[in-house]
């Protein structure tokens, strides 16, 4: 079992350092849970992922409490999500003062749009770490393609996203 402080210590540093908020989170707590501290295994993360899509909240928050809770039952899912959130919420109070007390500061505004970037980059980061192990395997063009769809319909359609998601799902069942 692991030891609940070593859940607090890595949600800590998780939520004082994701910015970008639970997108970006999720690299992180995979280096971390998987990699670090071997907790889970990458293809337990990956479906435990995969899980927390299915239900509405935060991302961060939901594989918090269930890595928390695998490691260190009910104490220790409460504990990871307290220790993830806590730091953030800090630090977008503090964040938050200081960006009105400057805000036609152009150096704030370029950290903003750093920050931004920044998160891309994680999110992206992410998905190429839980794609890359079926890359060798078999590749599924017609996942590819409907994904592809997906992502045309919600971006240059302006389908609503969850009409997409569902015409995604109902033909990946069909068609995959």
């Amino acid at each position: 079992m692991t030891s609940l402080w070593v859940l607090i210590k890595g949600f800590s540093i998780i939520g004082f350092s994701a910015f970008g908020g639970g997108a970006t989170m999720i690299k992180l707590i995979q280096e971390t849970f998987v990699e670090q501290y071997n907790v889970i295994d990458a293809a337990e993360f990956g479906s435990i992922l995969g899980i927390t899509f299915l239900f509405p909240g935060l991302t961060g928050v939901k594989l918090a409490a269930i890595i928390g809770f695998k490691a260190h039952g009910i104490l220790g899912a409460i504990a990871s999500i307290i220790a993830l959130e806590t730091p953030g919420i800090l630090l977008a109070l503090i964040g938050f003062a200081f960006i009105m007390a400057n805000k036609n500061s152009s150096l704030v505004s370029k950290g903003i749009m750093a920050m931004g970037f920044a998160a891309i980059a994680m999110l992206a980061s992410a998905i190429v770490d839980l794609i890359r192990p079926n890359i060798s395997n078999n590749i599924s063009w017609i996942a590819i393609l409907l994904t592809l769809i997906l992502f045309i319909l919600v971006s240059f359609f302006n389908v609503p996203a969850i009409l997409a998601l569902l015409m995604f799902l109902i033909s990946f069942v069909i068609f995959v």
